[in-house]
């Protein structure tokens, strides 16, 4: 059965954080911690499925995917409606689980069933299964072992990766340590490594793959996607 309005109202407020707009059915809407940043969501999927949907066409059937880091689903969802046979999508934070389980709920749409919602580390996920497509979003900025999560990428995808990652402007193949005053996303409570373009073009050749390419932002690109173009931010199409 499905969750009434005020269930669905009750839910909602006690997660005390949201990533993601969802409009949950019953004048139910989950709002962001940003006011803005809903926009640059529905911006970048717009690009990120117009780049999928260009390398495996209109639909994803019969192909399986990998969602890491997951958070309350909206990139699985995105995926789901593209029918693929499955979807695993994981999170290491069991709170983001959840929060993705109750939206599902009450989205309780069919084409959602096809996802599985794991609290799991992408470093503790087993070896020998892999995937058609792995969608890596804002997640190489939070990582303190860029190369270790890239070798484990790369043994689970047998298609195409899109990396969605926070850059550091230098030149230079390096790893920037992660000011939350200089990079946007950096939690003050975390330390991780923002890496430059060069150094994880660097990074995913060393572990094994052989196509690295830099989505380029169209000249006629929408003000939303400004860090695309001045370079704070890239969305890269990897292959093996």
């Amino acid at each position: 059965m499905g969750l009434t309005a005020k269930q669905k109202h009750r839910q909602a407020t006690r997660f005390k954080h949201w990533h993601y707009s969802y409009d949950l059915g019953d004048g139910v809407v989950t709002t962001p911690f940003h006011p803005k940043i809903q926009g640059w969501h529905v911006a970048r999927r717009s690009v990120i499925l117009e780049q999928i949907q260009a390398l495996y066409g209109p639909s994803l059937q019969g192909k399986t995917c990998l969602d890491i880091a997951c958070n309350s689903g909206f990139w699985s969802f995105a995926l789901a409606a593209l029918h693929p046979a499955r979807v695993l999508a994981i999170d290491r934070a069991a709170r983001m689980i959840e929060q993705a389980g109750f939206v599902r709920r009450c989205l309780d749409r069919p084409e959602l069933d096809c996802i599985e919602f794991r609290s799991q580390d992408l470093l503790e996920l087993e070896e020998g299964e892999t995937f058609d497509l792995v969608l890596c979003l804002g997640l190489f900025y939070h990582l303190t072992d860029p190369v270790g999560a890239a070798r484990r990428i790369h043994a689970l995808a047998r298609g195409v990766v899109v990396i969605d990652t926070v850059l550091s402007l230098t030149p230079e193949p390096v790893l920037e340590i992660g000011d939350p005053a200089k990079f946007r996303g950096i939690s003050p409570t975390e330390f991780s490594f923002v890496p430059s373009a060069s150094a994880l073009t660097r990074i995913l050749e060393h572990v094994g793959f052989g196509s690295v390419q830099r989505w380029q932002p169209p000249p006629e690109h929408s003000p939303v996607l400004r860090p695309y173009v001045e370079g704070t931010r890239a969305i890269f199409l990897v292959r093996k």
